[in-house]
């Protein structure tokens, strides 16, 4: 499927932040190539039963892994999590509907 990067206020005090949407399944998104801040993640639209992103810190989607969401449920989370190399989505999607934001600094 595909992934497309967005520009946008993240917070009320006007910190600018990016956001890439994942739409389907992805061996490896990056999502920032240099050292930066995974925001958070907000599921738009749920996949199959068995759908999750894994988020990384590292050069590609094996590095440190630093979370493993479920994509089942519509949801926000908040991480807030500085990565020192880079970071990197893997997702899981075998019905290919699922619809993930991705926001970092």
């Amino acid at each position: 499927m595909g992934a497309s990067l967005r520009r946008k206020p993240c917070t009320e005090t006007d910190d600018a932040c990016n956001w890439v949407i994942i739409t389907g399944a992805s061996a490896d998104t990056t999502i920032k190539a240099r050292p930066g801040r995974l925001r958070g993640v907000r599921v738009w639209t749920v996949g199959a039963a068995s759908s999750k992103i894994e988020l990384y810190d590292g050069t590609v989607a094996a590095g440190t892994k630093l979370d493993d969401l479920p994509l089942t449920a519509v949801a926000s989370l908040d991480i807030g999590v500085y990565c020192a190399s880079s970071i990197h989505a893997k997702t899981t999607d075998s019905g290919g509907t699922a619809k993930v934001r991705v926001d970092y600094m």
